[in-house]
């Protein structure tokens, strides 16, 4: 399992287009990528993936996770494109696009990479802005390297 984070200094600098173009160059060597918005209340990863109107879970089917992550399941269940899986916040109907009402908790979200780390050979997240990505993954005790030492968020 490879988790990347990518993060600009601000918006507008790309980070979704660096995403997208990673994942799609993994998927043409053969490997199984997921792209994940790391911004769920603002992002618009599924515009620059080209999956908003394609059917599939997005982040608000997954607020109430408790627990690990089948991530098999979950990586079928998302939309696809160029042989990239995509969890974005925005859907492809009556939601408003890219924004949720809610917080997606630290929990729910370290399971979810968790278990998409374990079904795909690289998990490449859009934080967006830097200091978001670094505020997450310190409260969901990931170190630098992808590994997890809460004791409890992100475990095999």
């Amino acid at each position: 399992m490879t988790i990347l984070g990518i993060a600009g200094a601000s918006g507008g600098l790309g980070v979704s287009t660096l995403t997208c173009a990673i994942g799609a160059a993994a998927a043409r060597l053969g490997l199984v990528v997921a792209l994940v918005d790391g911004q769920i209340r603002g992002g618009g990863l599924q515009v620059t993936a080209g999956v908003e109107h394609e059917a599939g879970h997005r982040w608000r089917d997954l607020l109430e996770v408790d627990g690990p992550v089948d991530g098999q399941r979950l990586l079928d269940r998302l939309p696809a494109t160029g042989g990239c899986a995509v969890l974005s916040a925005g859907r492809h109907t009556e939601a408003p696009v890219g924004c949720l009402e809610e917080e997606v908790s630290d929990e729910a979200f370290g399971s979810v990479l968790a278990g998409l780390g374990s079904a795909a050979d690289l998990v490449v997240v859009d934080w967006g802005r830097a200091d978001w990505g670094r505020a997450w993954w310190g409260r969901a005790g990931w170190d630098r390297d992808g590994g997890n030492h809460s004791g409890g968020r992100g475990d095999g």
